[in-house]
């Protein structure tokens, strides 16, 4: 990791209100279930239970979805994303590496949030250490109250992708509060601060043990741009 430099002044009060209040998705569970979480036909179904478990609860959602207006927008994308809920449904080679080693997938590890889950966009008030020329910019918010953790992982991107991926700390360091990227810890930080990735393949986790929330935002850029629509 790269240290670049503080940049606290630039981040907003409130946004650094709205990001603290706001609950966001759990993760890893919601993301398993990938486009469904935004689909509110869906997302319901897992919102009232923890998770679809049984053939016959799948087949249900399948009959209740061929009984709703076939030209509804809402039913029309719920049904190309149905099979995202089907309990047989796969797990790609990331999740299955946690479960394999143990980990609940189907938990809460941490909280996300992601550009359309905030009310204000911080690229129109851009960061002052990010180039823009030719690139498209993602960014997003992860969270992590007391006992939450995001297990070591590698961000996948194409290899003929210029990427560079920056991690801000959006609440001051408290003992306890780890980042691990490689064989570094990330330690002893101040709201604001900003650091690179000199890898963007590089192993990456995190894990509060602490007393007190943990927010990071969290950026990559992209050369040649990715899709404008891509988050």
């Amino acid at each position: 990791m790269k240290y670049i430099g503080n940049f606290a002044s630039w981040i907003k009060p409130e946004w650094m209100e709205e990001v603290m209040s706001k609950p966001g998705f759990d993760m890893p569970k919601h993301s398993i279930r990938n486009e469904a979480r935004f689909n509110p036909i869906l997302k319901s179904y897992f919102e009232e239970v923890d998770r679809v478990t049984t053939q016959e609860e799948f087949d249900q959602i399948i009959k209740n979805l061929d009984q709703m207006d076939p030209n509804d927008k809402t039913v029309i994308h719920a049904k190309l994303h149905v099979d995202y809920l089907d309990p047989k449904r796969i797990l790609d080679d990331e999740y299955a590496m946690y479960e394999n080693a143990g980990y609940d997938v189907w938990a809460t590890h941490f909280k996300l949030l992601e550009k359309f889950d905030v009310s204000f966009d911080i690229l129109k008030n851009p960061p002052p250490f990010l180039d823009y020329k030719d690139k498209h910019i993602t960014w997003w918010f992860s969270k992590m109250n007391p006992g939450h953790l995001m297990p070591m992982h590698i961000d996948r991107a194409s290899p003929e992708v210029e990427v560079h991926k920056y991690w801000m700390p959006w609440t001051e360091y408290q003992p306890g509060h780890i980042f691990i990227c490689e064989d570094q810890a990330i330690t002893n930080y101040k709201l604001g601060d900003v650091w690179m990735f000199e890898k963007p393949g590089s192993w990456h986790g995190a894990i509060n043990i602490g007393y007190t929330p943990r927010a990071v935002l969290q950026m990559t850029d992209y050369k040649p741009s990715r899709n404008v629509d891509a988050v």
